[in-house]
């Protein structure tokens, strides 16, 4: 299934200013991450939690950022 990542990539931009910072906040590489919001990988269950927490996201802000359809 093919995601649209679109929302949450603003949301990182508007926390984080620059993906390098929040892949580096993650423990991961910018190459990771970009594989993740381009649908290239998945996220994991951990990953999520991981991103939820850095962003602040309430429960409910977290099904339309991550499993939104494309």
């Amino acid at each position: 299934m093919k995601y649209n990542q679109k929302a949450l990539k603003k949301r990182i931009c508007k926390d984080y200013i620059c993906f390098e910072f929040f892949a580096r906040c993650m423990g991961t590489s910018t190459e990771h991450l970009f594989a993740m919001l381009q649908g290239v990988e998945d996220w994991t269950q951990p990953e999520i939690k991981k991103a939820a927490s850095l962003l602040h996201l309430r429960d409910e802000e977290i099904q339309p950022l991550f499993f939104t359809l494309a």
